[in-house]
């Protein structure tokens, strides 16, 4: 994986996060009260400091009304380089 894709998939959770959180209008702390967990979490994670497991973040997101869903591709290394 190159530095650009390594950068992607570290902020990846946080990226998620914060445009969940932007789009039904939450705070970070109204998101981590929802959520059930303390606002630093959400705080950390959007700041990519900390990774979520993925129950934290589905759980997470399901505070937003939201799911996350993944679907598998093939490797594309066009930002690798």
């Amino acid at each position: 994986m190159g530095p650009t894709t390594t950068r992607a998939v570290e902020n990846f959770a946080g990226n998620v996060l914060k445009l969940a959180r932007i789009q039904k209008g939450l705070s970070q702390r109204q998101l981590a009260a929802a959520a059930g967990v303390p606002h630093t979490t959400i705080s950390k994670i959007e700041a990519g400091t900390r990774q979520p497991s993925w129950p934290v973040l589905c759980r997470i997101l399901a505070a937003a009304d939201l799911e996350p869903r993944v679907r598998l591709e093939p490797y594309d290394d066009h930002d690798d380089r």
